[in-house]
């Protein structure tokens, strides 16, 4: 185990190799150097299969999703079951996304800090997790996360931690149809993350706006 790697993730990765260890498909690209092994397509598939056996282990099945159901939907919510369940903040944040998301449209971002934008920052993919519900994805899957991106850098405050802002935003569907979105961003100093959900579908067909945008 990597030792500069911080100690909360020490979690997910020895659960990450668990799995890897138990799969008897995957012990046989464990070692050596195979052409199947130096497959993109294969390694993908490997480690997919690993990441959703140890969420399934440290979230520990359905009990998270039911769980955080029982709280309002908000950053707030999505902190507490960090602290609930004792995974990192960014797992916690991808899992409530991608098991709340099924049916509701819905974001998770982890980005740097969006008033403070390190120099030479790669701004045609700002975002280091992009997260999209199923739901999302097929509903938005139109909206970029540049523009996502640009829509923090309206709302959020210059603080160094803490509670960055929140706002209601419209975004356009696949159809062109606008929907009202909550988003909320939190830093933990180090990163920002963001969770974003769906609210309510626009009382009026807004055809002259782009895909994304501040509701005024």
């Amino acid at each position: 185990m990597d030792e500069d790697v911080p100690k909360l993730k020490h979690r997910w990765n020895e659960s990450h190799e668990v799995i890897h260890s138990i799969t008897e498909w995957h012990k046989p690209f464990l070692f050596g150097d195979s052409s199947k092994e130096l497959s993109i397509t294969c390694h993908e598939q490997l480690e997919a299969e690993a990441n959703y056996g140890a969420g399934q282990m440290l979230f520990l099945s359905e009990r998270f999703a039911t769980e955080a159901r029982q709280l309002k939907m908000n950053m707030v919510s999505v902190k507490a079951m960090h602290k609930r369940f004792g995974n990192t903040l960014t797992s916690t944040l991808w899992r409530y996304v991608e098991q709340l998301g099924a049916s509701l449209p819905m974001l998770g971002l982890v980005t740097c800090h969006p008033r403070r934008i390190p120099n030479g920052h790669d701004m045609t993919t700002p975002c280091k997790y992009f997260i999209e519900s199923s739901a999302f994805r097929q509903q938005f899957g139109t909206v970029s996360e540049i523009e996502i991106f640009n829509i923090l850098i309206r709302y959020c405050k210059n603080a160094r931690g803490g509670e960055l802002g929140s706002d209601e935003v419209l975004l356009r569907d696949v159809n062109g149809v606008a929907h009202f979105f909550m988003f909320e961003t939190f830093s933990n100093t180090y990163e920002a993350l963001t969770l974003a959900y769906y609210v309510r579908k626009h009382a009026l067909i807004v055809s002259l706006l782009p895909a994304v945008g501040r509701f005024t």
